[in-house]
């Protein structure tokens, strides 16, 4: 069984990538910009997760 891969990035790229869509940057260019996960992206923007919780890079 191959080990998952995960994108690697930090709280500092997390919360880069919500200042340029809040400064109307698109979530994509955002996301590809900063590597960061669309969907992580556009959870932190609408407020369903915390931006200040620890990002785990673990498997599940």
């Amino acid at each position: 069984m191959d080990k998952l891969k995960r994108l690697q990035y930090s709280t500092e790229d997390i919360n880069k990538a919500v200042n340029a869509v809040q400064s109307e940057m698109p979530f994509k260019a955002a996301s590809k910009l900063y590597n960061v996960p669309r969907s992580t992206l556009q959870d932190k923007v609408k407020g369903r997760t915390l931006l200040d919780k620890n990002v785990d890079q673990g498997p599940y």
